[in-house]
């Protein structure tokens, strides 16, 4: 195989609505995972590397991918889940906490492109080549508070892939 010297791995991260609000318990939780959010996503992942896209199918990510104007900005086939954050719906980030760019600038600097401030309360889980719902639970289960208090969350899955 030959692989050119300018691809690289790059991280691309997704943000999604995660409503917990049908949940009762930690049974109805494994079954909304399991009937509801991760289906609404429309990735279907290989059987033996269950992090690893196999198959984009209609879903929350398809229409993400859509919206974007670059290729290299796309969730494809062979992206590999690296970690899934979780944080409260209502965070944004605080104005004035990346610099703008001023009007003769052509390229942001990487200043600009680094959130200055970290999420309240944000859970991050690893997935480490793990199948994405055994991700999920792990994530759910150390939010907490943050989870039983229902309602939306925002999930960020962050891939890593070949661009």
């Amino acid at each position: 195989l030959f692989s050119s010297p300018l691809c690289v791995e790059c991280p691309l991260v997704l943000q999604l609505d995660c409503d917990l609000g049908a949940a009762n318990g930690d049974v109805g939780l494994q079954e909304l995972l399991q009937t509801q959010i991760l289906p609404s996503w429309g990735l279907v992942f290989e059987a033996l590397r269950p992090s690893v896209i196999q198959e984009l199918q209609d879903g929350q990510v398809w229409a993400w991918n859509c919206r974007q104007k670059h290729a290299q900005a796309l969730i494809r086939t062979g992206d590999e889940l690296w970690k899934i954050q979780l944080l409260p719906a209502t965070w944004t980030e605080p104005k004035g906490s990346v610099p703008e760019r001023s009007a003769g600038d052509s390229q942001p600097s990487r200043d600009a492109t680094v959130p200055r401030s970290a999420p309240p309360m944000a859970v991050t889980v690893e997935a480490k080549g793990r199948a994405v719902a055994t991700v999920l639970q792990e994530l759910l289960s150390k939010a907490g508070k943050l989870v039983s208090d229902g309602g939306i969350l925002k999930l960020q899955l962050v891939f890593a892939g070949l661009r």
